[in-house]
């Protein structure tokens, strides 16, 4: 995290780090303002492209300011390139608390020079309140179970000619996949997502690795949206979607395995998508993934 502040009423850059260990200062910034140092216990310090570099002075009990506010703080003394003074986070915790009492009786004064330091003294508060918060709406980020509430407007597949079908034979998996096949039908059909199929169209079974080395369950519908009429839509401009996080301040980064189960299909169509295991036939009634027309999400 950057922010600004000063030392003898010289303006610096301050990068508050947490995985520093220590606090640092520029040893151009110690030359400029003639600052005093003293020797200090030979310090080898790890900087962030990995190189060593040997510390033997430090500034003892040096005051600086953020949003007029005075604090005291040693440093040791090296080379830091773009920034003016380097700050280990774990510092702050100690002193939120008076901080918070001087800055606040300043707020109405200083409230523009304030918007940053307020933020960062109270993101120890923040990250308890969103554990707590999170705690409290855990049941927003447990797996989707059974089928989504019928809403105005369900999934639909338009083929350019309703007499063609797809009907495609099974892909050659080795037991392991198949276990993994068998697995993941059950618990879709447990969660009633799908169900047993007896028509003329079949779908082979795509398994994708992912990431966390678990698999993604995928039906190859790519003969079936060569046969579908395309949806035609205007892409929007970036800015407006842009503009729709204005005030935002967390973001989350969701595994959305299941994020094209939340939307149903028209019940005239649900045959259309219908795909084929080593033993049986299944369609499923929700939109599933790779399906031409379907709404674009986020992969997991």
């Amino acid at each position: 995290m950057k922010v600004s502040g000063f030392i003898k009423k010289q303006g610096i850059l301050v990068l508050i780090d947490s995985g520093s260990t220590h606090n640092f200062v520029d040893s151009n910034v110690i030359k400029r303002l003639g600052l005093k140092i003293l020797p200090t216990k030979t310090l080898e310090v790890i900087v962030a492209n990995g190189s060593k570099m040997t510390v033997t002075v430090a500034c003892k009990q040096r005051q600086w300011k953020r949003c007029r506010v005075p604090f005291v703080v040693d440093f040791l003394v090296m080379p830091l390139g773009g920034y003016g003074v380097v700050l280990r986070v774990q510092w702050l915790p100690v002193r939120t608390k008076a901080m918070m009492v001087q800055i606040m009786a300043k707020e109405q004064e200083y409230d523009t020079e304030l918007t940053d330091c307020i933020q960062l003294l109270s993101q120890e508060v923040n990250n308890t309140n969103l554990e707590l918060l999170l705690s409290e709406l855990v049941d927003i980020f447990e797996e989707p179970k059974g089928l989504p509430h019928v809403k105005q407007f369900n999934h639909r597949i338009v083929l350019k000619d309703s007499n063609l079908t797809v009907n495609q034979r099974a892909y050659i998996y080795g037991p392991l996949r198949k276990d993994v096949i068998e697995t993941m039908v059950m618990e879709m059909m447990e969660n009633k997502i799908m169900r047993p199929s007896s028509n003329l169209f079949a779908s082979p079974i795509v398994l994708v690795k992912k990431k966390d080395n678990t698999w993604r369950f995928c039906v190859d519908y790519r003969k079936l949206n060569l046969l579908t009429i395309k949806n035609k839509f205007l892409i929007p401009i970036i800015k407006e979607p842009l503009d729709e996080l204005n005030g935002a301040k967390f973001f989350s980064k969701l595994d959305l395995r299941n994020g094209y189960h939340q939307i149903r299909m028209n019940p005239d169509d649900i045959y259309k998508i219908a795909f084929r295991t080593y033993e049986d036939l299944y369609k499923f009634v929700v939109m599933p993934f790779r399906l031409s027309n379907a709404l674009t999400i986020s992969k997991g």
